[in-house]
């Protein structure tokens, strides 16, 4: 809603193509055409935008895994209220005030949509350090990022020594550099 108004089109235009069933509201403030597709990551980072896609979710937005994560990731600076990204089914991850905003870029996701994503090197550590993720999507998601990406080690070890990984991680890269 708040984009519309920004563009100039009142509330009342949008309500009156929701009313028609040209739109459909899919969350507070968020509203999609019915006859696309909804995009559940633009959609997601709309209502959260605070949020940054991370871990397997960031991985699956670089290409870095070999299919669609069973959930959505979405790291947050400690301190947000995660309560209402939980009740979504998003696993919502918090971080310190002054890491959230690193080694974020923007990342298209397959509807054509710019979301904010965490950077390659941050996430595969990131997947290091948390629970949930199996070894074999571990490994997959590392042995992708040195087959199809120029590999920075320097961003790696820089992420490996900020979330206190960095054995773990260099074990990773000795193995499969």
């Amino acid at each position: 809603m708040r984009d519309a108004v920004a563009a100039g089109i009142p509330r009342r235009a949008v309500a009156e193509l929701v009313e028609r069933g040209l739109l459909e509201r899919e969350t507070r403030g968020v509203y999609e055409l019915v006859e696309e597709w909804p995009d559940p990551l633009a959609c997601a980072q709309l209502r959260f935008a605070k949020g940054v896609f991370s871990h397997l979710t960031a991985l699956h937005l670089l290409d870095l895994t070999e299919g669609v994560p069973e959930r959505w990731d979405m790291t947050f600076p400690r301190g947000f209220n995660t309560s209402n990204v939980l009740k979504t089914g998003i696993a919502a991850h918090v971080c310190p005030v002054d890491l959230h905003a690193e080694g974020v870029i923007e990342v298209e996701t397959m509807f054509g949509n710019v979301v904010k994503a965490y950077c390659a090197e941050r996430s595969l550590c990131e997947i290091l350090r948390g629970k949930g993720v199996d070894v074999q999507e571990e490994v997959a998601a590392w042995r992708a990022y040195f087959r199809t990406m120029q590999p920075d080690f320097n961003q790696l070890d820089f992420w490996a020594v900020k979330l206190r990984i960095g054995a773990k991680a260099r074990a990773y890269i000795k193995a499969l550099a």
